[in-house]
């Protein structure tokens, strides 16, 4: 094999059951929601750093149509970031219960998820 040929690619196969529309926790709209900013978003976000400094990624991406379709559609779009802003939420909150007793590494933790939430509510919202 020359040495400019790939020796290892990457291949990632997404599927995700028709969840948009049937409810919440714990198999309803929050599963595509958790994927999408716990694995999409960052993919997304690794590729695009990739492409940015220059480096060649030998990656194939496949997602099923129903997964596309979920991710295409309007509840998507609208119920993303609203999942987003919850969670933020959320965490603002417990940081808040955090410094209340005094725990602070926790309430520091809390801190970090806060931007990351927000950094996926940008990346979103970029997109």
């Amino acid at each position: 094999m020359d040495r400019g040929q790939a020796k290892f690619v990457v291949v990632l196969h997404s599927h995700l059951p028709w969840v948009v529309g049937h409810g919440r926790w714990p198999f309803g709209e929050e599963w595509i929601y958790e994927i999408a900013w716990s694995s999409y978003l960052p993919l997304l976000r690794c590729i695009r750093n990739l492409a940015r400094d220059g480096i060649p990624a030998n990656l194939a991406v496949s997602l099923t149509p129903v997964l596309a379709e979920q991710l295409a559609s309007e509840a998507f779009r609208n119920g993303f970031p609203a999942y987003l802003k919850d969670r933020r939420q959320r965490v603002v909150e417990d940081r808040s219960e955090f410094l209340a007793k005094g725990q602070t590494e926790l309430a520091r933790l809390a801190s970090w998820m806060e931007e990351q939430l927000q950094a996926a509510v940008e990346a979103f919202d970029a997109i």
